[in-house]
């Protein structure tokens, strides 16, 4: 087996006290030359229970997993669909919002937040150094299996989690991440990508 290292962020960026996640979609079209496009826009998970960092809660995925499901599955599909943030000026519809909005909102409301395209330079390195360790491993793979270097269309979820000081960490990388329609919100960001 191989060895798997962790870090648990125990300072979170949160939405009026809830942890959030970004889902941001990846495209890689080509091998050889290694070609990816980020998409400008993803979509931010929210948990449904306010954050703490107490060891007590760690075993509550209400308040530390941002996948809808699990909280579907936890506390039932009507407490999801109800779900509403105490602050208005945050769009958001099923424990999910955009990343624009996201990031517009914590400059708007955070003190000493840098600007939204600062943030999301910061990710895109993230996905970009990400993507530059994959490159020998998917080459070998594609030059294996793939007849025609250029016939590459793969698109991948990069989950990444901003901390309280806004730097962007990798949680996951999903090999062909669901776009099935997900709520007005989910649906509006899937259908721009």
């Amino acid at each position: 087996q191989r060895p798997l290292a962790q870090q648990y962020v125990d300072r979170p960026l949160t939405v009026c006290g809830y942890k959030s996640t970004l889902r941001i979609y990846v495209l890689l079209t080509a091998v050889d030359p290694f070609r990816v496009y980020v998409f400008d826009n993803g979509l931010v998970r929210l948990c449904s229970r306010p954050y703490t960092n107490r060891p007590d809660t760690f075993t509550d995925r209400l308040v530390h997993l941002t996948n809808c499901d699990v909280h579907k599955a936890v506390a039932g599909e009507a407490a999801v669909e109800n779900f509403t943030l105490p602050d208005a000026d945050f769009r958001q519809h099923n424990l999910k919002s955009d990343v624009r909005s996201y990031l517009a909102y914590h400059h708007a409301k955070t003190p000493n937040a840098p600007p939204p395209c600062d943030v999301w330079r910061a990710i895109e390195r993230v996905v970009l150094h990400t993507m530059l360790l994959a490159v020998p491993r998917v080459t070998a793979a594609v030059r294996r299996d793939v007849p025609h270097r250029n016939n590459v269309y793969e698109l991948l979820g990069f989950d990444v989690m901003l901390d309280a000081d806004f730097h962007p960490w990798l949680l996951e990388v999903n090999h062909t991440p669901a776009v099935d329609p997900d709520g007005w919100l989910a649906n509006e960001v899937k259908l721009q990508m």
